[in-house]
């Protein structure tokens, strides 16, 4: 059994405090691609068994190391912006990003389990993540800044396409923001602010899928614009 099983809450906080202080100078392992930090994690033990309800905490553990990593490395506004792509291709398998882990330290407490985790991060892989799913620019690089691309949208009688396809292109790596500029018959101009080219945009909305229709894209008549085709399936 650990030692902490039984331990006051006060001597458990300056337990955790002082085994942050002792890792934190550790740093990484490699300074470029490892780092190892210590966490603890939570999960719930009401109605789970002592293996499950580690388990859960485990992973909690693993998630608050991830996440704290991945928030230190992107601005707020981007990653509120990105959080569901941040979700998707980050927090929601941070076992991806761990290259290993040491439970040190365990304890119930109350309906809870808390472990105390040594988990040694691979920083290279969620850089490389983070910059494939457009979150953050690639290091020694500025980033590309946004340029503005017309959008000539035709979706026909079918408002709620166009609405889903609106909603999606927001989250589209590189789209900073957009605004409706004219609406004509089935047809509606919509202003992209995008940090890349009109082929990169071009790629990323042609690869978009919707299950009730589908997405076609050419270069419009307008230089360096794109026309849009959503069409029922």
């Amino acid at each position: 059994m650990p030692p902490v099983f039984g331990m006051p809450e006060r001597a458990w906080v300056l337990l955790l405090a002082t085994l942050l202080a002792v890792a934190a100078p550790a740093g990484a392992q490699k300074a470029e691609d490892l780092r190892t930090v210590v966490a603890l994690g939570v999960g719930p033990a009401a109605g789970a068994g002592p293996a499950a309800a580690r388990e859960a905490a485990i992973a909690d553990a693993m998630l608050r190391v991830v996440a704290a990593a991945a928030i230190e490395r992107l601005p707020a506004e981007r990653l509120a912006e990105g959080f569901r792509r941040a979700n998707d291709e980050v927090l929601s398998r941070p076992g991806d990003f761990v290259q290993d882990y040491r439970l040190l330290a365990e304890a119930p407490a109350g309906r809870e389990h808390r472990v105390l985790l040594q988990v040694t991060l691979n920083e290279r892989l969620l850089r490389e993540r983070l910059l494939a799913a457009g979150l953050a620019a690639a290091e020694g690089a500025a980033p590309a800044a946004p340029r503005p691309i017309l959008l000539q949208v035709e979706a026909g009688a079918a408002l709620a396409h166009f609405v889903r396809f609106r909603r999606a292109l927001l989250e589209l790596p590189g789209v900073e923001g957009l605004q409706v500029r004219e609406i004509r018959g089935v047809e509606t101009a919509l202003e992209v602010s995008f940090r890349g080219g009109v082929e990169d945009l071009a790629r990323r909305l042609a690869a978009m899928a919707f299950e009730a229709f589908t997405v076609s894209v050419a270069q419009a008549a307008e230089e360096g614009g794109l026309r849009v085709v959503l069409a029922p399936r």
